[in-house]
């Protein structure tokens, strides 16, 4: 599924920054078509914009954070994909746990919109955001949101719809409002943890700052309401030690899942037994072929893909290993639900984090042998395989181990498709 970009419309509510708006630079830098971007303001500052930004689309909207949205989603038709930034923005960032920070380049912005939409079709939101802060020393991760959370009203990207139960009330807070009410709706949001906004809410000069002992009393009583109407979701921040009241959403389970639970293993089943027993009379090889998850004890067994050719062929372990092979096979057609055509074989395997970017569907993982810790990260989450199925899409989530506390052998095996 691919996403048609020059249709995407790029929003910027703006109030009290004529010749202020630093989004407008951002998007420049990343080579946002012009046609696609609209600034909206309050009627009497629409010359001004107008004076400083004569190319752009300058929209007479409605005073007031919330009832501006709310006229920016009227403005545009339903169905509409529309991505909302604040007018203060100096930077975009994107965390990756292999390269670290960097500022997002303009193939980059346009690639993470369009990943923002695809994602939102496909587990069926249709609202999507980014990490609220920048800590990406502490806080930030190479993973997707979809339970309840906060998605940060700096940056966020939405499928239009006209729906009255997403009817926001208070200007303050409002992105805490608008992350439940979403949520409430469809059961699913999606937050990028590894995309950040740079700007200085509290401090730059004009937009929501214009008053500024105003704006600390309206936030701290629409607090006090908030927390009275959504008990069960909403509830006071105290670690936040500021003139601002902070909450916290209480976490809900998503609708949607990253990892599925397919059961358990038997360990009596005299087919695991004679498995397990195999493993541990196979002399392993270290494989030092597998350059994106690192150096270890493992195999892949059943197909392979031969980067010089094109295509999928049987692989030569095979014959190395007939009676490994042939276990596998036997445990794989009691056990094995999924469509596969290769098994990833480890042995005390310390994983980096990474994405099997070969995958066609879903994986299917398991872990065998009398180890304790071990336990599989995914999408940022551990999961204890030992004697478990799990499944999850190994291409799209970033995925890795701890063997911290193993002192065992522990086997896993991976059944993919190629």
């Amino acid at each position: 599924m691919n996403i048609n970009f020059s249709p995407i419309k790029f929003v910027i509510p703006s109030y009290n920054r004529a010749g202020k708006v630093k989004t407008i630079e951002l998007l420049k830098k990343n080579n946002i078509d012009i046609k696609q971007i609209y600034i909206f303001v309050v009627e009497e500052e629409h010359l001004e914009y107008k004076k400083h930004y004569p190319e752009y689309k300058i929209i007479i909207g409605v005073k007031g954070l919330v009832k501006q949205r709310e006229f920016i989603n009227n403005y545009f038709k339903e169905g509409a994909k529309i991505v909302s930034m604040d007018d203060d923005l100096y930077a975009i960032r994107q965390f990756n746990e292999i390269e670290g920070v960097k500022t997002l380049t303009d193939t980059d912005l346009k690639a993470f919109i369009c990943a923002g939409f695809k994602e939102c079709i496909r587990v069926g939101s249709r609202v999507f955001g980014i990490y609220p802060n920048d800590n990406y020393t502490r806080d930030m991760s190479d993973s997707i949101t979809y339970d309840l959370c906060f998605l940060i009203g700096h940056l966020f990207g939405y499928i239009n719809r006209k729906n009255g139960k997403l009817k926001i009330d208070y200007d303050q807070k409002e992105d805490y409002i608008r992350s439940l009410k979403y949520f409430l709706l469809d059961g699913v949001l999606v937050r990028f943890n590894n995309v950040c906004c740079i700007t200085n809410t509290y401090k730059n000069v004009g937009g929501m700052n214009t008053n500024k002992d105003k704006r600390i009393e309206e936030n701290n009583n629409t607090v006090d309401k908030l927390i009275k109407e959504y008990p069960e979701y909403i509830k006071l921040n105290k670690s936040r030690k500021s003139l601002y009241k902070e909450i916290k959403l209480i976490k809900h389970k998503s609708l949607y899942k990253v990892v599925e639970n397919l059961g358990c293993i038997d360990t009596n089943d005299l087919i695991v037994i004679d498995l397990i027993n195999e493993l541990e009379n196979t002399k392993f090889k270290i494989n030092y072929k597998r350059l994106n998850s690192g150096v270890g004890l493992s195999m892949t067994l059943g197909s392979q893909r031969i980067r010089r050719k094109a295509g999928v062929f049987e692989n030569s372990n095979n014959k190395v290993y007939p009676e490994l092979y042939n276990k596998i096979k036997l445990f794989a057609d009691k056990y094995i639900s999924n469509d596969y055509n290769a098994i990833q074989v480890n042995k005390n395997y310390k994983t980096q984090p990474h994405r099997d970017i070969c995958n066609r569907q879903n994986s299917s993982i398991l872990g065998l042998g009398d180890y304790k810790g071990g336990k599989t990260r995914i999408n940022g989450l551990l999961y204890d395989i030992k004697n478990k199925i799990i499944s999850f899409n190994g291409k799209k989530y970033l995925h890795s181990n701890d063997l911290s506390n193993n002192n065992k052998n522990r086997y896993s095996l991976v059944f993919f498709k190629l």
